[in-house]
């Protein structure tokens, strides 16, 4: 408050005082926050590469600072590009248009473009099912990519009658899997588990069904018989070449009603009762061994009541195309090699030598 005994001159020299006083305050502040505004956007058209293709699902109510600390948790979007992204979804208004969804992001951005991309909403995802997958391996990758809940495919897995296809026809069919073709397709945001599972059908459909003779094509037994080897053969071998040795085994101790010994069908028994569950350092107990279910192969002859995985077309042919061998035994090193036994002698000599 000017002092009221000061000459009008004075006054005025106050005032302009005063005046310069709030200006020099005013740049004091301002220099600092233009020079920060000028770092932030010179990163925007700064471009940054996500590689390999990474999937982040935006869920309902999520704001544009929960997403932008997200992308950046996510190792998508660089820590130090996050407050220029930030800064420019607020300037720019597109803060609040933001889409939940999911998101398969791949390749080089910009921040603009990245911006846009959220703003626009999520596209189709394109999601790779890997051959020898299960049930519920297909099940948590949908999952986690944000096109299904959780135990969705799992859960309609189980109810084959839902389902119209001629290769669905056997009175012993209990579970889709097996018929789940591994291959890669493009879903919507809205597609259901069931269109996904229906999708999955029609392609094993064209794919291996009609490739099968007529004669196969006929027998929905012989179907369900071949797919459940298969399966098994998925898991248990690398190379078309064992694949074919290890069909011609399977099916001849199954001729000879020996038990199959599958280490592939105790993980899967496991899984059914534990989706998650992981043999401990990779290998099978003795403990493992002994539980109680059709999937045990050591404990009950025959095939288990369903595959135990998604077998790939390779696979699949490999059964039908097996190669004659004399060996009765295999098992498969921590390197992936398969060694062959004649006899059981042989066989745990051979445990002993490369699993033990």
């Amino acid at each position: 408050m000017p002092n009221l005994n000061l000459t009008e001159d004075e006054l005025k020299i106050y005032r302009k005082r005063e005046k310069i006083g709030f200006f020099i305050m005013f740049l004091i502040i301002l220099i600092p926050v233009v020079i920060w505004l000028f770092f932030v956007f010179s990163n925007i058209n700064q471009s940054f590469t996500v590689q390999p293709e990474k999937i982040i699902v935006i869920n309902k109510n999520e704001g544009f600072l929960e997403i932008a600390d997200k992308l950046v948790k996510e190792e998508i979007l660089p820590s130090d590009l996050s407050p220029a992204f930030k800064i420019y979804l607020i300037i720019s208004g597109k803060a609040p248009q933001l889409k939940e969804g999911s998101y398969a992001l791949a390749g080089n951005y910009s921040l603009i473009d990245f911006a846009q991309i959220f703003v626009t909403g999520p596209q189709d995802i394109t999601i790779t099912i890997p051959e020898g997958y299960t049930v519920f391996d297909i099940d948590q990758k949908l999952s986690q990519a944000g096109l299904i809940k959780k135990g969705e495919i799992i859960d309609l897995a189980q109810k084959p009658n839902l389902f119209d296809y001629p290769f669905l026809k056997s009175n012993s069919i209990t579970s889709l899997e097996g018929f789940l073709f591994p291959d890669t397709y493009r879903f919507s945001q809205k597609t259901t588990a069931f269109e996904i599972i229906d999708k999955m059908l029609k392609n094993f459909e064209t794919k291996v069904y009609k490739s099968l003779p007529i004669e196969i094509q006929n027998s929905p037994d012989s179907i369900v018989f071949n797919i459940i080897l298969a399966s098994i053969v998925e898991k248990e071998a690398q190379t078309s070449e064992d694949r074919k040795m290890v069909a011609d085994i399977l099916v001849r101790r199954l001729e000879k009603e020996m038990p199959l010994q599958v280490d592939a069908t105790i993980i899967y028994a496991w899984k059914i009762i534990n989706p998650d569950w992981q043999p401990q350092n990779g290998l099978l107990s003795k403990t493992d061994l002994e539980i109680k279910s059709p999937y045990n192969s050591y404990l009950n002859k025959g095939l288990p009541p369903s595959a135990i995985s998604n077998p790939g077309l390779d696979a699949i042919e490999d059964v039908f195309d097996p190669t004659s061998n004399d060996y009765w035994y295999y098992l498969s090193t921590p390197e992936g090699e398969i060694i062959y036994s004649k006899t059981l002698e042989e066989h745990n000599r051979a445990i002993e030598k490369y699993l033990k």
